[in-house]
C-alpha cells in the first residue's frame, strides 16, 4: 500500500511539474512575468498617522511648502529590528521631484506612536528595496541610480545617525544581488523624455480622463515596477497625432513604458503581460490609443493599439520604410 501511495505521489508531482513547464512556454497560460515581493503597509493607528503627518508638515514648513501641495506616500516597516514600525515617506509631486528623482524621509519609530526624523535623501526613484543586508543594525535601502545607465543601483547604508543625503552615485550592485521587501511608489514625473517625434502631454492634456483610467495606469505602472530585476522604469504620455495617420476617433495619446535591466528584457518577451496592461489602459482611457514598451537605449520596441474594436500588437517596420506619417497599426523599429 505504501508503494502505491508513493507511486501515486510521484506521478502527481511529475504531472504538476509538466503543467508548470507548459505554462512557461505557452503564451495562453500566464500573463505575468517574474515579480519581486511587495511589502504590505502595516496596520497603523490614527494617532500615529496624525503624528507622522505633523512631523511631515513641520519638515515642509521649514522649506516654505504646504502639506496639501506636497503629495506623498508613507510606508511603515521595521528597519532596525526593534519590533517598532519605522516610516519611509516619499514625496511624489513636482515640488520635491526633478530629473534625478524625488525626496525620501526616514523616520524612526520610538514607541507610543511617536516618530523621530532621521534623514532626508534626494534623487530617489522607484522601486525602493528594503534589503535583507544590514549596516550598524539598520537595513540597507537600495534604489535605482538617478544615472541613466543600465542596471545600476544605489545602496543607502545607515551611518549611525541616518541615511546619506543623495542617492545619485551608483554602487556596484547588480539587480541579481538585490533581495528584500520592495516598496513601489507612483511618482508624478513631469520631465519624462520620450523617443521619436512624439510630444509630451501635460497634465491638463489628460485632465478629462476618468478615475478608471487613472487606476488602470497606476495598476500598469505597479505591475512593471514589481517585475524582478527591473532596472529603469519610467512612463510618459505622448501626443502621437504628428507621427500617425488614421488615428482612432478622438484618441491621439500613446502611453509609454521605458524599462531596462534583465527584468526589462523579460517584459519584452512576455506578450501576454504587455497585452493585458495595454488592454486595461486603452479600454479605460478614452484618449489613449496605444501603449508602447521599450528597453532604454535600444531599438527593442513593442506597441499595442486600438485597431477596430480590438487591442492588437503593432507591426514592426524598418526605419527605412517610414514615410512622413506612419500608418496606424505599425511602428518603426529595427
Amino acid at each position: 500500500m505504501k508503494k502505491n501511495v508513493l507511486v501515486l505521489g510521484l506521478l502527481a508531482s511529475i504531472s504538476l511539474f509538466s503543467c508548470r513547464q507548459m505554462d512557461n512556454v505557452s503564451t495562453d497560460s500566464s500573463d505575468e512575468v517574474d515579480s519581486g515581493s511587495v511589502s504590505p503597509v502595516s496596520a497603523i493607528t490614527e494617532d500615529s498617522k496624525g503624528l507622522i503627518e505633523n512631523s511631515i508638515r513641520e519638515y515642509l514648513g521649514n522649506k516654505n511648502l504646504k502639506l496639501e501641495d506636497s503629495p506623498h506616500k508613507v510606508e511603515y516597516i521595521d528597519l532596525n529590528g526593534d519590533n517598532i514600525k519605522d516610516a519611509l515617506t516619499v514625496f511624489t509631486g513636482p515640488n520635491s521631484c526633478n530629473d534625478n528623482g524625488c525626496t525620501m524621509l526616514v523616520h524612526q519609530g520610538v514607541g507610543d506612536n511617536k516618530f523621530k526624523l532621521l534623514s532626508e535623501t534626494t534623487s530617489i526613484k522607484s522601486p525602493i528595496t528594503i534589503s535583507e543586508t544590514t549596516t550598524s543594525g539598520w537595513r540597507d535601502i537600495v534604489v535605482p541610480s538617478s544615472k541613466d545607465a543600465d542596471s545600476q543601483n544605489v545602496a543607502l547604508k545607515f551611518d549611525g545617525k541616518g541615511y546619506r543625503q543623495n542617492a545619485s552615485t551608483p554602487s556596484d550592485i547588480k539587480d541579481s544581488q538585490i533581495s528584500g521587501d520592495k516598496l513601489v511608489f507612483d511618482f508624478q514625473e513631469n520631465t519624462d523624455k520620450s523617443r521619436g517625434d512624439s510630444k509630451k502631454v501635460d497634465k491638463q492634456g489628460l485632465a478629462g480622463e476618468s478615475k478608471q483610467c487613472q487606476a488602470a495606469i497606476a495598476e500598469g505602472k505597479n505591475k512593471v515596477a514589481n517585475v524582478r530585476n527591473i532596472g529603469i522604469h519610467q512612463s510618459s504620455k505622448n501626443d502621437i497625432g504628428n507621427i500617425y495617420q488614421n488615428l482612432p476617433n478622438e484618441r491621439s495619446v500613446q502611453y509609454q513604458f521605458t524599462v531596462s535591466g534583465r527584468g526589462g528584457t523579460n517584459i519584452m518577451y512576455s506578450p501576454i503581460f504587455m497585452s493585458k496592461i495595454s488592454k486595461n489602459i486603452i479600454t479605460n482611457c478614452s484618449q489613449i490609443a496605444s501603449v508602447k514598451f521599450e528597453v532604454d537605449r535600444t531599438d527593442d520596441i513593442v506597441a499595442y493599439g486600438l485597431i477596430g474594436d480590438e487591442v492588437k500588437k503593432f507591426e514592426c517596420i524598418p526605419p527605412s520604410a517610414k514615410t512622413s506619417k506612419l500608418k496606424w497599426g505599425k511602428i518603426s523599429c529595427s
